[in-house]
């Protein structure tokens, strides 16, 4: 994922994108496996839309698709693949009949995509996601994400990850080289250790992730086995 806005940055707003596409796509057998936050700012959204598209399956951006002067998305993502800003009719002429007179220019700066780009994931009465190559652009407003998001959802379906969690009463560092023994006999499981403190007691939460559900199960019994003296919760 790409996230962009110079107000990320500066904290003055609280990205929410993330937390809930990483989920989405999770549950899709798509992890998220690596995150950039970068400025308004055109050769930086190229520098990352490049790299990113390079390394992984498919990147999203969230953010700067909007009417104003910093929104330059579309122009970040078109300079990542050596290609030009075009306006594309049908938009247009979906801005043009939805504002009427009152169109701006920046109204139909939204018509504008990278020149090679599809739209994808619309129905008869949405407004459509646009694809570059494997790079999806989003808005960055998060109730627009989440009603978009759902369209394209199916085109990213992957084979499944599982997932086990236990949670243990005691201290993270009591049970560090456990989990470090467990994970080095099973690599292909990755095991995440989460401390939950603030009770009465301390306590971790573990959770077990693979692809495998077989190589997975056997990863939890041999955790259960060799923590059988720690004090298990639920």
């Amino acid at each position: 994922m790409i996230l962009i806005g110079n107000e990320l940055l500066s904290g003055r707003v609280q990205d929410a994108n993330l937390h809930y596409l990483a989920g989405e796509l999770w549950d899709l057998g798509c992890p998220v496996t690596r995150v950039l936050i970068v400025r308004d700012i055109v050769d930086e959204i190229a520098e990352a839309t490049r790299t990113m598209s390079d390394l992984h399956r498919w990147v999203f951006t969230t953010g700067g698709i909007g009417p104003t002067h910093d929104d330059v998305t579309i122009e970040g993502v078109a300079r990542a693949f050596d290609t030009k800003v075009i306006g594309h009719r049908g938009l247009e002429k979906r801005l043009r009949e939805h504002f009427g007179e009152r169109i701006t220019e920046a109204h139909l700066r939204m018509a504008r995509i990278p020149e090679g780009a599809v739209l994808t994931g619309a129905d008869p009465e949405a407004w459509p996601t646009v694809r570059m190559k494997n790079v999806f652009i989003f808005a960055g407003i998060p109730a627009i994400l989440r009603r978009k998001f759902p369209e394209i959802r199916e085109e990213l379906r992957s084979a499944p990850i599982f997932r086990e969690t236990l949670f243990f009463r005691t201290a993270e560092a009591v049970i560090a080289d456990t989990l470090h023994g467990a994970a080095q006999r099973f690599p292909d499981i990755e095991i995440g250790s989460y401390p939950q403190t603030g009770g009465e007691a301390d306590t971790v939460q573990v959770t077990l992730e693979g692809a495998d559900q077989e190589r997975l199960r056997k990863a939890v019994v041999f955790l259960e086995q060799i923590t059988a003296d720690i004090e298990r919760i639920r």
